[in-house]
């Protein structure tokens, strides 16, 4: 049984913690370092939508001018977020699904210079602009997966789609990222200009002190008013946590649990061996006075332990292959039938048995066959 646990945790263990550390190398398709993250309602505290505009034109302005900061924006929207849309979208030549009239795609609204912000590359077209920031605009901008699987093999710049009831253009095309999840499959997204509106997210590209870039434009919001307090205010790495706190939680937990059953196996597997071997100290006495010599007896207790071993390995890789398959939604990079992770535990198992086998099948070869036959 020990050797059935440890096969379990030790899996669990080795998956999540690979899937941990798969989770932080993963591309989210924009910068995860040098960002400040503000979200501002003063909405809240009754400003009308004239004021909301002249309240963002003041801070975005006076933001860009503290040292350091390279770029600054906003939007209604942040990756791996929850505040994202679907509109329908009609493309000439796309049929939609069974059913509908029309495609979903997810969409966010961003200001001039987001994608600069965000560390997020324009691979073809341009940013919008000013002149993008009214409420006629027909401008797009799509993200690369959008333009691979409605445009293949095609310059999706200056194409035109019905978005919404309105005929709208691309004027860009920017890097994939993950809009949902770190585990997700590309999905397709589109960004408008941002409008009027009052709940927004203020996003600064500053230098390597993101927590007194943090304090810098609290001072610049405190200074336009006072009233208006930050809903959230944290840096890009501690934005981060959240989607990978599923990830770091699972990975802490199984690694306590698999180190648990790890030293359980050892104890158990040398606790059996060790009441085997004194089940047997006649039989063993009687082997060596009749010329079986020592390693010829470390070799057969080895081979008593390992056996077990080998059914507990057996049963705990059947158990888990059906159990990790749970854990599909918490993988990243990692499938749930891993060769890898199976070959990797199950030598892990096999290297601790060994060992914990090992000291009483030297106590056994030690055993004086003399006493052994006199006892008998």
């Amino acid at each position: 049984m020990a050797a059935f646990h440890l096969i379990i945790y030790g899996r669990f263990w080795v998956i999540t913690e690979g899937s941990l550390l798969n989770a932080r190398s993963i591309d989210p398709g924009f910068s995860t370092h040098n960002i400040a993250i503000a979200e501002l309602d003063p909405g809240s505290l009754g400003y009308t939508e004239p004021q909301d505009r002249q309240f963002y034109q003041l801070l975005l302005q006076r933001v860009r001018a503290l040292p350091g900061v390279s770029a600054a924006s906003l939007s209604d929207y942040l990756p791996l977020g929850t505040s994202r849309m679907v509109q329908g979208v009609k493309i000439d030549g796309f049929t939609p699904p069974p059913g509908l009239d029309s495609i979903n795609v997810q969409v966010a609204y961003v200001a001039p210079d987001f994608f600069n912000a965000m560390g997020i590359p324009v691979l073809n077209g341009r940013e919008f602009s000013q002149q993008d920031i009214h409420p006629g605009s027909t401008g797009v901008i799509i993200n690369q997966a959008m333009a691979a699987h409605f445009w293949p093999g095609r310059n999706p710049i200056g194409q035109h789609f019905e978005d919404d009831r309105r005929t709208v253009e691309i004027v860009g095309v920017v890097k994939t990222g993950k809009y949902r999840s770190l585990s997700e499959e590309p999905l397709d997204f589109m960004y408008r200009p941002l409008g009027a509106q009052s709940q927004e997210f203020l996003v600064v590209r500053c230098g390597a002190g993101e927590q007194a870039a943090l304090d810098e434009i609290r001072n610049v919001i405190q200074t336009l008013d006072p009233n208006v307090v930050p809903m959230e205010m944290e840096s890009i790495s501690q934005y981060m946590a959240l989607p990978l706190f599923a990830a770091h939680t699972t990975g802490v937990l199984l690694a306590a649990f698999g180190a648990v059953a790890l030293l359980l196996a050892i104890v158990g597997l040398s606790s059996v061996v060790s009441y085997s071997v004194s089940q047997r100290t006649n039989e063993i006495g009687v082997r060596m006075a009749l010329g079986a010599d020592r390693m010829h007896v470390v070799r057969l207790i080895l081979k008593q332990g390992m056996r077990l071993t080998g059914i507990g390995i057996v049963l705990g890789l059947m158990v888990s292959f059906a159990v990790t398959r749970l854990l599909a939604d918490l993988l990243y990079g990692i499938k749930p039938a891993d060769p890898l992770t199976y070959v990797s535990v199950s030598l892990l198992l096999a290297i601790v048995a060994l060992v914990s086998c090992y000291v009483p099948a030297r106590r056994a070869a030690s055993i004086d066959p003399m006493k052994s036959l006199r006892a008998e």
